[in-house]
């Protein structure tokens, strides 16, 4: 009887010493899934940037389309809290994990979104629209939604 009472606490002292841990691994690897999927748009909008010509805000230029995965909570990862993809180029990208500290990004070229701004609160496959506009005299890759 001792013993198994001695069993269960050993294990339970064990348990708690290693969830947190799991938690750190857990949003270090939503955090480098975020990373990954922002480097792919990031090395789309370079593409864009070197291919094609920019246009004028609001007129129809060079585009193109890239699905991104974002991490939904799991046993080994942690689910996305918020991304938000700024609208002036002198803003960075910021993301939060659940459980995880607010992470920045600067992008070259600059990916921004729309005027109105680009949060993401979905997790899993979400499909958006790159193209290249001229703002202000700067080049940006404006990112939005592609069911928009």
């Amino acid at each position: 009887m001792l013993r198994t009472a001695l069993a269960v606490l050993v294990g339970a002292a064990l348990l708690g010493l290693s969830l947190p841990v799991v938690d750190d691994a857990r949003v270090g690897h939503a955090d480098s899934q975020v990373r990954t999927e922002l480097d792919t748009l990031e090395t789309a909008a370079e593409r864009l940037h070197s291919e094609s010509d920019p246009v004028a805000a609001g007129t129809p230029g060079a585009r193109i389309e890239r699905t991104v995965v974002l991490p939904t909570r799991s046993w080994g990862t942690a689910g996305l809290d918020r991304l938000r993809i700024p609208a002036r180029t002198n803003e960075r990208i910021r993301w939060q994990v659940a459980g995880g500290q607010v992470q920045t990004r600067h992008t070259n070229p600059p990916l921004v979104a729309p005027p109105d701004g680009l949060k993401l609160r979905e997790r899993g496959r979400i499909r958006l629209t790159l193209s290249l506009e001229r703002r202000g005299g700067a080049v940006v890759v404006v990112v939005s939604r592609a069911d928009v």
